[in-house]
């Protein structure tokens, strides 16, 4: 009888880690939206999800293309009040020598004002299961 006892105990342990799933209970979440600027989708960027003061973190981001985003639950952000940070660069007008090509190459410069990113003004409230988020940005 103690035999069968443990044989029991042991398939309702097995059962019960089955049934959380290996890996799962990190508590994060998958995120998705759109972002636009002056109405039309940001062709490429990075959106940053930045942990608020009572928000436990990580930080989680993703990159932006066509003017949309998607972070998988596997490295997204727990539930919880966060700053968002959008950046977008393009070439600009100052050009420096490539060291490894030996060309001159465009440096890259940050067009979106810095609301929206470096002194981001921009909140959300990140929830399990919450509807894809939208950013519309404008431009000044």
């Amino acid at each position: 009888m103690i035999g069968m006892n443990v044989f029991r105990l042991f398939m309702l342990l097995l059962a019960a880690v089955s049934s959380t799933g290996c890996g799962r209970g990190s508590g994060r979440t998958g995120v998705e939206g759109i972002v636009a600027v002056d109405g039309a989708p940001l062709e490429t960027g990075a959106i940053r999800f930045v942990p608020e003061e009572d928000t436990k973190g990580p930080t989680a981001g993703g990159e932006i293309s066509n003017g949309r985003f998607s972070i998988s639950a596997a490295g997204g952000p727990l539930p919880g009040a966060y700053r968002v940070e959008i950046t977008a660069s393009r070439p600009g007008t100052l050009k420096v020598l490539d060291e490894v090509s030996g060309q001159m190459v465009a440096v890259s410069r940050q067009y979106l004002p810095e609301h929206y990113n470096d002194r981001s003004t921009l909140r959300v409230d990140i929830r399990q299961g919450g509807p894809p988020l939208e950013f519309r940005l404008e431009s000044r």
